[in-house]
């Protein structure tokens, strides 16, 4: 998968501020949601990136990994 990066703003498809739905909707998957660290916001685990919740529930970072 390959995406364009965008700086402050994401990418092509994934924008910071989003929601763990409109996040899967816009992959057109669901994640497995999961606590990196203890006291942490929940993550979105897609396989080929991690996406960051804020404490308002919206999108804060985005951490791809290889092949993407």
């Amino acid at each position: 998968m390959q995406f364009n990066l965008i700086p402050f703003e994401g990418t092509d498809f994934l924008k910071l501020g989003l929601t763990h739905e409109e996040n899967e909707k816009a992959l057109f998957m669901l994640a497995e949601r999961f606590t990196k660290a203890f006291g942490s916001n929940d993550v979105d685990d897609f396989g080929f990136c991690h996406i960051f919740y804020d404490e308002n529930g919206k999108s804060e970072a985005i951490e791809f990994f290889e092949p993407t």
